[in-house]
């Protein structure tokens, strides 16, 4: 049977709780010790695994496919128009180097996003 992508983590901590609740503890902890913090308490960050319901999923992936589409949008038109490239205040220099293409099928090979999404319970 093909479990979600919501069920399968979970299947997987209830198999062993104990372990990964130890293991949650003294993930803890070592924050407590840590020096990432801020007046005293630890810095609340975001590497930490993050579970999405199949809805969720189906959402984050909608919104990176726009955030690509406007990327590549305004891409192509700071490739094909001067007074668009005006707007970016690059120097000549680096706007050299943008305008010199490789040969990539894609004109955005990689991104890095980083997005924030509020939380409703």
């Amino acid at each position: 049977m093909k479990m979600t992508i919501e069920e399968e983590p979970r299947m997987l901590v209830l198999q062993n709780f104990e372990a990964h609740a130890a293991s949650g503890r003294e993930q803890i902890e070592e924050m407590r010790r840590g020096t990432a913090t801020y007046k005293g308490v630890p810095i609340k960050f975001g590497y930490l695994p993050k579970y999405f319901s199949e809805e969720g999923f189906a959402k984050l992936k909608r919104d990176l496919e726009q955030a690509w589409r406007i990327l590549v949008r305004v891409i192509r038109e700071y490739l094909d128009r001067e007074d668009y490239r005006a707007l970016f205040g690059f120097s000549p220099e680096l706007e050299k180097m943008i305008l010199n293409r490789p040969a990539y099928s894609t004109l955005l090979p990689v991104c890095r996003l980083d997005i924030f999404q509020q939380r409703h319970e």
